[in-house]
């Protein structure tokens, strides 16, 4: 039976070749700027599923069911708690087989076509050690936060494996796209810059982008002041810190 979740290589194996001492500010800057448009998607798509009981791989087919609900996704890598690496899943010996040929998709267009690709080495190295986010020794978001940016799937997902976690992007058609919400909107920037540890503006200015907001202030002349319009009828005034968003 096929193991839907590939083992992350053991560290005391031969491993592909590293990057000596790996610079991943851009990845961070990038993935930290996005995190709160990330966080709206999984909001939005775990309202939509509702609550379930338990959730389960399928052996034949890149589908997650929860519950007894079928949502297709793709395997982006995987981190190991052990080596503190990431794999991606084109590069992952589980899934050189002719089963799971279609279970990589994403990851290898990260690798061979996502806009900016130039722009991250990390996205061409099969196996690299995680970023580290200042403050958060544990994190192992930031390569998942800039899959999605340049996917832009409808969410993430991840699956504890014998030694970390397996992520994965949501690409399933009856998933409905995320929209900005701004009834939750300070409550969802509160609790992501408390994940992040900061970058208030670059969060705000990346969804203000994300979903064609008109966004006035944060430049020259109103550094710490911004109003987010998310229609004709409905603005939300902020006074912005690095680490703290006041409303009104």
């Amino acid at each position: 039976m096929l193991d839907p979740h590939p083992p992350h290589p053991d560290p005391t194996d031969p491993q592909p070749p590293a990057r000596p001492d790996p610079d991943h500010r851009h990845l961070l800057e990038v993935a930290r700027d996005h995190a709160l448009v990330v966080n709206e998607a999984q909001a939005h798509f775990f309202d939509w599923l509702g609550p379930f009981e338990r959730y389960h791989s399928d052996d034949t087919e890149p589908v997650i069911y929860f519950d007894e609900h079928p949502i297709r996704v793709q395997w982006l890598g995987s981190v190991s708690n052990t080596s503190r690496t990431w794999l991606w899943a084109w590069a992952n010996p589980g899934f050189a087989t002719s089963e799971t040929a279609g279970w990589t998709e994403a990851a290898t267009w990260l690798r061979d076509q996502a806009p900016r690709q130039d722009e991250f080495w990390q996205l061409r190295t099969p196996l690299f050690p995680i970023p580290l986010v200042p403050g958060q020794p544990e994190a192992t978001w930031p390569v998942s936060y800039l899959a999605f940016t340049l996917l832009r799937p409808k969410a993430l997902f991840s699956l504890p494996h014998a030694d970390g976690r397996s992520f994965l992007s949501i690409h399933d058609e009856a998933v409905p796209w995320a929209q900005p919400d701004p009834d939750r909107f300070a409550d969802l920037l509160t609790r992501t810059l408390h994940r992040a540890g900061g970058g208030a503006a670059g969060m705000i200015r990346a969804y203000a982008r994300w979903y064609s907001l008109p966004l006035t202030g944060l430049d020259a002349d109103r550094p710490d002041r911004a109003t987010l319009h998310f229609g004709p009828e409905r603005a939300l005034h902020l006074q912005v810190s690095d680490t703290d968003v006041r409303f009104g």
